[in-house]
């Protein structure tokens, strides 16, 4: 695994372990684990993750995350009323983490880049950002590394197309 501030990609994997079926999700201890999510739980007791988009491919990797996760789908229909909805009192001020999908997906009409503007905006609970995209150029790195917010990405996940 290499790090670059926030941004944590996953380097020197077989095409066998990055088609792999095994889960990368934590454990539930491991996820209730950190200080933060004590503070960012939902009624129910667990933390809070929002989708900025549809997933349609991981279903069960997203039934496992629901075990030990509170996951909602996004409402916001424009950027404005997103930043709305992660004000204290609103609707995501307590999301722990959210996906977001890249090429011409729903998300990123929505948020457009997470630019210093959006990541200003973004709830105090929040930790991670998971970018379903092979770059990182849709994500201000510095801005979130500023607010201690961690992001992943998936920098192999073109790389047989790319190669054909």
């Amino acid at each position: 695994m290499q790090a670059l501030g926030p941004i944590t990609r996953l380097t020197g994997q077989s095409a066998a372990a990055r088609t792999s079926k095994a889960s990368f999700l934590p454990s539930r201890s491991q996820f209730h684990s950190t200080s933060f999510v004590a503070a960012a739980t939902t009624s129910a007791g667990k933390p809070k993750v929002l989708l900025l988009d549809q997933i349609k491919l991981a279903t069960s990797e997203l039934s496992q995350l629901s075990k030990v996760a509170d996951v909602v789908e996004s409402t916001a229909k424009t950027r404005q009323e997103l930043i709305e909805k992660f004000k204290s009192g609103g609707e995501y001020a307590q999301v722990v983490g959210i996906y977001r999908h890249f090429g011409g997906a729903r998300s990123i009409k929505i948020t457009g880049r997470f630019d210093a503007e959006l990541v200003s905006q973004l709830p105090p609970s929040l930790r991670y950002i998971v970018h379903n995209g092979a770059g990182y150029d849709q994500l201000d790195v510095n801005a979130l590394t500023d607010k201690n917010i961690q992001a992943s990405n998936v920098p192999t996940a073109v790389d047989d197309a790319t190669s054909d």
